[in-house]
Order: C-alpha cells, then structure tokens, then sequence
C-alpha cells in the first residue's frame, strides 16, 4: 500500500484556526492582559501549531497512523489548554487575591460570591442590596451609565449560588478567601472530559475537545470570571446521561441547568425531541411524557 498524500487533517485545521485566534484577537478586543498576547507566548503558540502541521505530515507517510502520533496530539491540545485558557485564569485569580476582591472578576463573579455569603449568613440574596458591598466599588461604565444596576437585585437564578456554597464555605474556613473561578475551571475540566465521552473516533474527540476548550468566546468568559461554563457542564451531562439511557439522570441534570441561567431553557426543545426518539407524534409523545415530568418535578 502507498502512503497517503499529504493532506491537512481537519483537527489540524481546527487547532490551527482556534490557536492562531489568540494572536489578532488581542487587537480586536479589550482582553484581560494575561491572555497569551505577549510575543513569547504567542511565539510558543504558533510554534505549537507548526509541531500539529508536522504531526499531520508524519502521518501521510504511513498507511495507518500510530498510537504516539494521537499522543503527540493530545499533548500540544493540552498544552494551549493550559496557555490559553487554565493558566490565564489561575493568574487572574491570584492577581485578584494579592490586589484587591473588586478587580480583575466580572462584576457577576464578584455579586455571586456575595450571594454565597448572603445564603450562608441565612440572608436571601434576592432582597438584599448590594450597594454596601465591595461589588460597589468595582469599575462600571456602560455608555453614560456609571451605576451598575445590579447592585439593587441579585441578577441570576438560584443554582449559580447555591452550587458554589459548599467549595466557598470549605475554602474560605480553610485558606481565608475563595474565587469562584477555581470551580468554573474544575467545570470547564469536566465539559471535556465529558464532551469527549461522547465520541469514539478519536480525530473528532480531538475537534470537540478543542471547540468547547479553545473557543475565543468560552475562554474569555471563563477568565473574566462568568458562570457560562456552569451552563454548559449540566448540559453536556444531560446529553451524556441521555446517550446513555439515564432518562431520569438527565431530566434532573437538565433541570438544574434551567435553574442555572435562563440560556439552557433554549436547549429543553431538542433534549424533548432527542428523548422521544423517531415515529409518529404521538409515539414521541408517550416516550417523552414521563422524562419531561421528571424534569418539570
């Protein structure tokens, strides 16, 4: 058998689009200055892609690639992982502890560690005003709008607070302070791994893994400390627990992502459609009565 031509794989593709997205991107968006943007890091960045497109030329010359090249692979994904998306927030969060708890966080981060507080004290964090805490202080200007109107109304629903009281509280007892951002990134862990649980073929396990970990908007969200990923890790549970026959598990897992961020609720339509399976409409209907009662109890 005669080697394949040379032919760029569509996971070098991917990883070559989403990696070099880091490099423009800083021009075109105001980026936390911590996102690799800095010549040696985007030097590293490109050379990673380079040593993708070498990978994918050492595969054409053979007739079946071999197991190092996958790792190989995984390896360079792992690492812009770490550049792009983990190690940036980690320095965040220490830069935010070693300055001062209003800076460098979105202002959703910083009003839900105080509704953490708030629950944990007995408060509701739906009646409480915020214009006393350290949310006040946090930059805001939103055109001519320099009071942020959130420090009025707690502006989420009541799982983004009540997930994060048990790590805050641990956390807090022993280490004295707590950035919500450490369970985002154990989230964001988990979407891929879940994710990649959902495909077997490995070049398209590598393209999932990098859509969801390398995407420009998922990881600048992550940094800056919005609870999206908390969002997005119910509903890939709900989709692995629906794969797998777990109608109940995932009519739960989904309910809890409906009570996270009102986003999710775009999703129940095709969770319903995907459960009741082919057939007529009613036959769909039968199948998904009892999962969509689950999911509304």
């Amino acid at each position: 058998m005669t080697p394949r031509p040379f032919r760029l794989s569509a996971d070098a593709l991917a990883f070559s689009l989403l990696v070099a997205a880091y490099v423009p991107l800083r021009f075109i968006i105001p980026l936390p200055q911590l996102i690799p943007g800095q010549p040696a890091l985007t030097a590293i960045l490109l050379v990673g892609v380079g040593a993708y497109w070498l990978l994918d030329f050492v595969a054409a010359a053979r007739v079946e690639a071999p197991r190092w090249l996958w790792r190989g692979k995984w390896l360079l994904v792992t690492a812009a992982l770490v550049l792009i998306a983990i190690g940036p927030t980690l320095m965040i969060v220490f830069v935010r502890h070693q300055s001062a708890p209003y800076l460098w966080a979105h202002d959703g981060l910083i009003q839900n560690e105080i509704a953490v507080d708030y629950a944990l004290a007995g408060r509701n964090p739906y009646v409480e005003d915020y214009s006393d805490t350290i949310m006040a202080l946090a930059p805001f200007k939103v055109s001519t709008l320099t009071d942020n109107p959130a420090l009025h109304y707690y502006a989420y629903l009541p799982m983004t607070f009540l997930l994060p009281m048990a790590p805050q509280s641990l956390a807090t007892s022993l280490l004295g302070w707590f950035d919500q951002r450490f369970l985002f990134l154990a989230l964001f862990i988990g979407v891929l791994v879940l994710a990649g649980s959902l495909v077997r073929q490995i070049e398209r396990r590598l393209i999932l893994t990098m859509i969801l970990g390398l995407n420009p908007l998922t990881v600048t969200y992550l940094i800056e400390g919005r609870n999206d990923v908390m969002t997005l890790f119910w509903i890939v549970l709900a989709v692995v627990l629906a794969r797998r026959g777990s109608w109940r598990g995932s009519a739960v897992v989904l309910a809890l992502a409906c009570t996270t961020k009102h986003t999710a609720w775009f999703f129940w339509p095709f969770w319903a459609l995907y459960i009741g399976g082919s057939g007529t409409w009613r036959q769909r209907l039968r199948r998904a009565a009892t999962p969509i009662g689950w999911w509304a109890g």
